[in-house]
């Protein structure tokens, strides 16, 4: 089992989605991730205006700063609530890195079958190219 995550980590993965920086296919938990955020900590007025904010700007300082410490406070008054986010957060962490795995590894034979359909071997030195030296 994964270690639990904190406020900090589970905001910054659920602001991801509101930003575009998870991968397809942690975008859909992500955008989930970020509506339960949303959902409990609208019932703070504060809390509720400062998410907006965040959004509209997308600033991640504002999330750091001033969303986490609201997270904190619902995580400790709501166990369920904090395990719910943590497991969708926990889901789309795994999510998104076998995505980056498997592009690195797709851009990894894509690369070896292009220098083996060109036959292009490593190459060591100068090459000249036919252009004249300046």
């Amino acid at each position: 089992m994964l270690a639990e995550l904190a406020a900090a980590e589970i905001a910054k993965i659920a602001f991801e989605a509101v930003i575009g920086k998870l991968t397809e296919g942690a975008m859909d938990k992500g955008v989930e991730l970020w509506q339960k955020i949303k959902q409990k900590l609208q019932k703070e007025p504060a809390a509720a205006q400062v998410l907006a904010a965040a959004e509209q700007t997308k600033s991640e300082a504002m999330i750091e700063q001033q969303v986490v410490p609201f997270l904190q406070v619902e995580m400790l008054k709501d166990t369920n609530f904090a395990q719910e986010i943590q497991t969708l957060a926990q889901q789309i962490m795994i999510i998104n890195q076998n995505q980056t795995e498997t592009k690195t590894q797709i851009g990894t034979q894509i690369n070896k079958d292009i220098k083996q359909q060109l036959n292009i071997q490593e190459v060591k030195g100068d090459l000249n190219l036919g252009i004249p030296p300046e």
